[in-house]
C-alpha cells in the first residue's frame, strides 16, 4: 500500500513537468505556426515576427475572386483561457496606412473564418479591386459577430456598417452621393440581411440586401437622383430604372462568382 501511494505521489510531478514542457514548446513556436489554424488559400501572411503566442506578420491579405485585399501589418495575441475551453481565440489588430481593424478571431482547422467584436475603418477606394464600381469615401464597421465559410459560401454577421462621404466616379469625374448605414443581421437558414438607410445626402436610399449561400437579392428605392449631375451616361442609365410614385426602384438577383 505504501509503495502504491508513493508511486501516485511521484507520478503527479512527472505529469506536471511533462505538461509544463509541452506548454514551453507551445509558447515558443514561431509566429508562422499560426498558418496551421487558418483556412488554406484564404489568408496570405509574410515576414513573420514573434511567436505563435504573441506575434505578427508585416504583410497580410485576404484572397478574393477579384484579387487580394490588403490588410497590412497584422499582430495577434492568443487568449489563454480560450484554450482551456478548447475554443482557441486570438486578439487581432491590423494597420495599413489609415486603414485598420481589430477584433477577436476564432482559430480552427476548417475553411470557416470567424470573428467577434470586430471594428475597423477603410478608405472605400481600397475595395475597387474587388468591386466593379469605382467608389470613394470612408467605410466604418462595428460587428458583434462575423463568420464565413468559403466552401459553403455561408455568411453570418450582425452589427452595423457606415459608408460616410460616399462617392462614385464616372469617366474620371467624382459624384457625391451622401452617407449611408447598413444594419446587418442573420436570420434563420443562414440568410444575412442588410437594412440600408440614408444618413444624409442628395440621394436617399432605403431597402434591403439579402445574401443566401452565395446568392444575393437587392430591393432598394432611390430618391433624389435628379439632384446629382445627370449629364453622365451612368446616371442617365440609372434614371431609366422603374419609377414607383416618383421613386426609382432597384430589384436585382444574382450570385457571387
Amino acid at each position: 500500500m505504501v509503495d502504491k501511494s508513493l508511486g501516485k505521489v511521484l507520478r503527479l510531478p512527472v505529469i506536471a513537468g511533462f505538461l509544463a514542457f509541452i506548454l514551453l514548446i507551445f509558447l515558443n513556436l514561431p509566429a508562422s505556426s499560426i498558418l496551421i489554424f487558418l483556412p488554406k488559400n484564404t489568408f496570405s501572411l509574410e515576414w513573420f515576427h514573434g511567436t505563435l503566442w504573441k506575434g505578427g506578420a508585416i504583410r497580410s491579405s485576404i484572397s478574393t475572386s477579384k484579387g487580394p485585399l490588403n490588410l497590412g501589418h497584422i499582430e495577434w495575441k492568443l487568449i489563454p483561457l480560450s484554450w482551456l475551453k478548447l475554443s482557441p481565440e486570438v486578439k487581432l489588430r491590423a494597420e495599413w496606412g489609415e486603414q485598420s481593424f481589430s477584433g477577436i478571431g476564432k482559430l480552427g482547422f476548417g475553411d470557416r473564418i470567424e470573428f467577434l467584436d470586430l471594428s475597423g475603418i477603410v478608405d472605400a477606394s481600397a475595395l475597387n479591386s474587388i468591386f466593379p464600381l469605382s467608389i470613394g469615401g470612408i467605410i466604418h464597421w462595428e460587428l458583434d459577430h462575423l463568420s464565413f465559410s468559403s466552401k459553403s459560401s455561408v455568411l453570418n454577421t450582425s452589427g452595423r456598417l457606415d459608408w460616410r462621404a460616399a462617392k462614385t466616379f464616372v469617366e474620371g469625374k467624382s459624384f457625391s452621393l451622401g452617407s449611408y448605414s447598413a444594419d446587418l443581421s442573420t436570420l434563420e437558414f443562414n440568410i444575412t440581411r442588410a437594412e440600408i438607410r440614408t444618413i444624409q445626402g442628395p440621394v436617399l436610399v432605403n431597402g434591403l440586401v439579402s445574401i443566401d449561400k452565395g446568392n444575393y437579392s437587392v430591393d432598394l428605392s432611390l430618391d433624389g437622383l435628379q439632384k446629382v449631375d445627370t449629364n453622365s451616361v451612368a446616371f442617365r442609365f440609372l434614371q431609366l430604372l422603374p419609377l414607383v410614385d416618383g421613386i426609382h426602384q432597384v430589384k436585382l438577383e444574382g450570385n457571387f462568382p
